[in-house]
């Protein structure tokens, strides 16, 4: 469960400093796992 939790900070991360188009690549990357 703290791998997950690791895994999905570190996207969120990711996902809010990021600009639309690579929002849409971060959500499809998420999505693909």
């Amino acid at each position: 469960m703290s791998e997950r939790r690791a895994v999905t900070k570190a996207i969120a991360t990711r996902y809010v400093r990021s600009d639309r188009a690579a929002k849409k690549q971060v959500l499809d990357e998420l999505c693909a796992r």
